[in-house]
């Protein structure tokens, strides 16, 4: 039994969310200019007077500005809103067709091809699916004092080490604590008080500064990285560094 394959829809906030008129235009003729030289999208499977009615459309819009720049009242700011209005509404028609011609069997056998399709017409497919990135592997750092009650972290694995983020722990080292991490769950015990601090590192972030430290003292860091919420890498080895 074959697999009956999802249609691939448009994503219209491309274009519904644009609220310059003249960004408007240029979007409508790309999407004319492209769907009418692309042999899915030409006469007749799409027809020249429907495209003909999106030019007047834009047509109207550009009117609508030339009045509105000669006198510019509120009847005449009114009418080019109304007329990008139209504009959006032939675009939401085009988005109905062009969506039919690229899922047509005869024209896709899979989704990505789909996606390509629509690409051609100008208009921006919907994200095919949303991938998960898996667990990240666990953080390689290096530690060092860079002036009184300050260290800098950084993180040394390889240019394919793309977490979404990166946490790190920094604790004193006579506290002579215990890190594990275990399902995401951060556990500490010490066998004496000290200061602990966390921080936290976007993707891009390959240092993160630790200040207000205590002067002279040693200090323990660990780190583990993340992608969302459930995929945690293992501890990092911990790295050492006076504030």
């Amino acid at each position: 039994m074959a697999v009956k394959i999802r249609k691939l829809l448009v994503k219209r906030m491309e274009f519904t969310t644009i609220r310059n008129p003249g960004k408007l235009i240029g979007y409508m003729d790309a999407s004319i200019a492209s769907g009418m030289q692309y042999y899915l999208y030409e006469d007749p499977h799409i027809s020249l007077d429907f495209y003909n009615e999106g030019t007047d459309a834009m047509e109207a819009i550009k009117d609508a500005i030339k009045a509105r720049k000669k006198a510019p009242t509120k009847a005449n700011k009114s009418a080019v809103k109304t007329k990008m209005k139209l504009g959006k509404i032939w675009l939401k028609a085009y988005s109905d067709k062009v969506e039919a011609i690229a899922n047509d069997e005869a024209n896709r056998s899979t989704l990505e091809e789909a996606s390509v399709n629509i690409m051609q017409s100008y208009l921006t497919p919907q994200k095919l699916i949303k991938t998960k990135k898996g667990d990240p592997e666990a953080p390689e750092i290096t530690a060092k004092n860079v002036g009184t009650s300050a260290i800098d972290v950084k993180i040394v694995n390889g240019i394919d080490f793309k977490p979404s983020m990166t946490n790190f722990i920094l604790l004193e080292k006579d506290m002579k604590a215990t890190i594990d991490l275990i399902d995401g769950v951060l556990y500490i015990n010490q066998e004496k008080k000290g200061q602990i601090v966390f921080k936290s590192a976007n993707a891009k972030g390959r240092y993160t500064h630790f200040r207000r430290l205590k002067p002279g003292v040693e200090y323990d860091i660990y780190a583990y990285s993340q992608n969302g919420k459930d995929q945690i890498s293992r501890l990092s080895k911990v790295v050492s560094a006076f504030g």
